[in-house]
């Protein structure tokens, strides 16, 4: 694809080659190696891998920009070009050598942003050889430094350290979970804890990773924690210990019956043990809900142990490699034995982001007639990594296999399919039950409140049998949902037999004012005519859009006659400030509680950016105050003040208003965000933290879309009294312009965008480091 360039030094100039260089590390020629001898699937070790690690640069650094084109690529750094070769089929000396000129070329045009970014655990070639592994697949990867040390506590189980899970909560060292029996529980550690202290040394210079590691350490050792718990500072010594980091949660539910409850978490080695212990220690329980929502797997032949406690005979699990057929060897294969330890009925509650070994675990009891599974389908990732060593003390993730299931069944890609399906529909969004999928439990559920409904069905279905449960739970769930929609003018009811199933044809649906203007309340007209013979009962309209204001809207329209009309308003209060220029807008037609059709509308949209002055002053090492004032003559809409962990909201400033926000600073918060967030569209105003103080009035921008003989274009012109420093423009993630411009006060990036375009970002950075990063929806569908 032919993009239009900001930088005119682009234009008509000369590619070289690459200027010669050592050969990256080691590192890299195993990394191949081992792809080329493991990897499932050996006809994509090809040229993407390269072109892998060069996306990963050109994402990691402004300068970089790179565009495959065939055999050969062109690599821009800045004004500096050079062909990459592109090997189809890459030898890992070859790749090795290619790579190090790369990373060579990149660490010499751009010296300064490679050590900004490099760090113990993060190397340039690192960044490079994990764009590569991308390029096969979402899973293979290599790990280093605490990425090593957490990968290997989550498949262990175990750890040595305190047995607390440790986070940043409104800028404060937290103790997020405190694993029971414990070190940290023994020693009075409680979940919500604000932890400010370290051996006697302040933990707000400290980053989570940092503050990690300085709390974990040799069994025995002592580890002293200062704490505020509400506003009172403890001293807590701690003697740190092996931990076995909890996967298995276990419970007695209330209500008639001796219903269990258990909720596994992650799947380790220590898992079956764990969860059979667990579960035993509930005494005699006459069925069990097992829970497994938001699993993300795990060890696999820990899930196969954990199934092998319900399953008779047969095979739970096997391996299946290059070659399409199942591999050798017992490791790879799990076959029940013919003890069943649990043999009670058992509702098993998956969601769509149950993967891995728990997709194992619940798609290997779901053929036993005792069990049902209920929720959503399954991630979907059917696929087996192995762990291997490689240079520098990192471990290298590979694709090596797929499992299957009894029966050969394969759920790569398409998951597990639930026996009960449930909809849950936020009841801020009522218009989602205008498409509720055929057969699935369409329910209500309360905004910011925990969903139990699950499994209050999961546990009566285990009480009276899948039939019986879930015919009562659907009259439940269906009544609730009547109850809902009848303050709308919404009858929730099956239409009479008269209408069709499919309607012979379709409704016209059209929209009559779809103009709006931001901060301005108005009404949404459409208008929908019936062309069938036939009356259609209790019709109505719901919005489904990604902009949250318009998401889930209804309107009844009462009986469609047949050949008549109806223009049903939905009444819509956009939000003030930044906006796209149009909106994709779906709009579902439905007849009581039966869905009819669907229509792709676009909504047109008129905004104003607000005006801003940003104003940043350091109060101290641990605290900065925000002020934003507005220098327009409209309101602002929602202003948000951002670092890692906090956010500080000021909800509409008025012309002429100033507001400040304290915000808690920490060692690893180098700059703060000021996001302009409106409909479709959110500009980021990123300034450094200064020394002292500093006032920003952030660049100007100016977007326009032209259509040539290039076909559309996008084009973004900026402007600061300051200067700017440089600028990239992406369409879909896709870098496709970079300048730099060394203080001029105004510059321009643009691009060619194709049809199926969706998303563009742009940044400018001014000559001082405050960056406007701009980001909004191009399409309406």
């Amino acid at each position: 694809m032919l993009a239009l360039l900001g930088a005119v030094l682009w234009i008509g100039c000369a590619t070289a080659a690459l200027p010669p260089a050592q050969p990256a590390s080691l590192l890299a020629e195993q990394a191949i190696r081992q792809a080329r001898g493991l990897y499932l699937y050996p006809e994509q070790i090809d040229s993407r891998m390269m072109i892998g690690s060069l996306e990963a640069l050109e994402q990691a650094f402004d300068p970089v920009r790179f565009e495959p084109q065939g055999d050969s690529g062109t690599l821009w750094i800045g004004d500096v070009t050079a062909e990459v070769p592109l090997d189809v089929d890459p030898s890992p000396n070859r790749f090795r050598q290619v790579l190090g000129q790369v990373l060579a070329l990149v660490r010499h045009e751009i010296g300064p942003e490679v050590a900004d970014v490099e760090t113990d655990e993060v190397s340039l070639e690192l960044i490079a050889l994990n764009g590569a592994l991308r390029s096969l697949d979402r899973y293979s990867t290599i790990f280093s430094g605490r990425r090593t040390e957490d990968f290997r506590i989550r498949f262990s189980g175990k750890l040595r350290g305190i047995g607390a899970r440790i986070g940043r909560r409104d800028g404060r060292l937290t103790a997020v979970r405190v694993f029971p029996e414990s070190p940290a529980a023994i020693g009075g550690l409680q979940d919500g804890d604000a932890i400010i202290g370290i051996d006697g040394e302040p933990t707000r210079p400290l980053s989570v990773g940092e503050a990690v590691k300085r709390i974990r350490g040799e069994a025995g050792t002592e580890v002293a924690l200062t704490v505020l718990r509400a506003e009172e500072q403890l001293e807590l010594p701690i003697v740190r210990g092996e931990v076995r980091v909890p996967s298995v949660e276990a419970s007695m539910l209330e209500g008639e019956g001796e219903i269990g409850y258990a909720r596994i978490f992650q799947v380790s080695r220590t898992t079956p043990v764990e969860f059979r212990e667990k579960v035993e220690a509930l005494g005699r329980i006459d069925g069990l809900v097992l829970d497994l929502r938001g699993n993300s797997g795990g060890s696999m032949l820990a899930a196969a142990a954990v199934a092998d406690y319900f399953i008779e005979r047969g095979t739970i699990v096997r391996v299946v490699g290059r070659s399409g057929v199942p591999t050798g060897g017992m490791r790879n294969r799990a076959i029940a034995t013919r003890d069943v330890l649990f043999p009670f009925p058992v509702a098993i509650l998956v969601d769509n982001s149950t993967a891995s070994a728990a997709e194992i675990l619940s798609g290997a009891l779901e053929p036993l007639p005792r069990v049902t599974v209920i929720g959503q389908t399954t991630f979907g990732k059917g696929l087996v990594q192995r762990v291997v060593p490689i240079p520098d003390q990192k471990l290298l993730k590979l694709t090596v296999a797929e499992y299957w299931l009894s029966e050969d069944r394969a759920i790569n890609e398409k998951g597990i399919e639930p026996d009960v399906v449930l909809y849950p529909v936020a009841a801020d969004r009522p218009g989602r039950l205008a498409h509720v999928p055929e057969g699935a439990i369409p329910y209500v559920r309360a905004v910011g409140v925990d969903d139990t409904l699950p499994i209050e069905v999961a546990a009566r279905v285990v009480r009276t049998g899948r039939p019986s449960g879930v015919r009562a739970m659907r009259q439940e769930a269906l009544e609730a949902v009547r109850e809902r929609l009848a303050p709308m003018g919404i009858a929730w009811l099956e239409p009479p037999d008269s209408l069709p199933e499919t309607l012979p044809r379709e409704l016209e649906i059209e929209g009559v004012a779809l103009e709006l203007a931001s901060g301005e309340p108005s009404g949404i007209r459409i208008r929908v005519r019936n062309p069938n013979p036939f009356e259609i009962p209790n019709a109505w309209l719901a919005l489904e859009s990604p902009i949250g204001f318009l998401d889930g809207k209804t309107v009844g329209l009462g009986t469609l006659g047949a050949g008549s009309e109806r223009v049903g308003e939905i009444r819509v209060n956009p939000p003030r400030g930044i906006a796209v220029r149009e909106f994709p807008l779906r709009v579902h037609a439905a007849s009581g509680a039966r869905p009819l059709q669907s229509q792709q509308l676009r909504l047109h949209m008129a905004s104003a950016v607000p005006d801003v002055a940003i104003e940043l002053t350091l109060v101290d090492a641990e605290h900065l105050t925000v002020t934003v004032e507005n220098l327009g003559s409209q309101p602002t809409g929602e202003i948000r003040v951002l670092v890692p962990s906090v956010t500080r909201t000021l909800e509409n400033l008025e012309p002429g208003a100033r507001e400040s926000r304290d915000v808690p600073l920490s060692g690893e918060i180098e700059s703060v965000t000021i996001a302009l967030v409106g409909p479709g569209a959110q500009r980021g105003i990123r300034i450094p933290i200064p020394d002292d103080r500093i006032r920003v009035h952030p660049p100007a921008l100016e977007l326009q879309w032209t259509r040539g003989f290039r076909g559309e274009q996008i084009r973004i012109a900026a402007s600061s009294e300051e200067g700017l420093l440089e600028g990239w423009l992406k369409v879909d993630g896709e870098k496709r312009s970079y300048s730099r411009w060394n203080g001029l006060d105004s510059g321009v990036l643009q691009a060619s965008l194709d049809d199926d375009d969706e998303q563009i970002q742009a940044m400018f950075e001014t000559i001082s480091g405050v960056a406007v990063i701009d980001s909004r929806f191009i399409r309406a569908d």
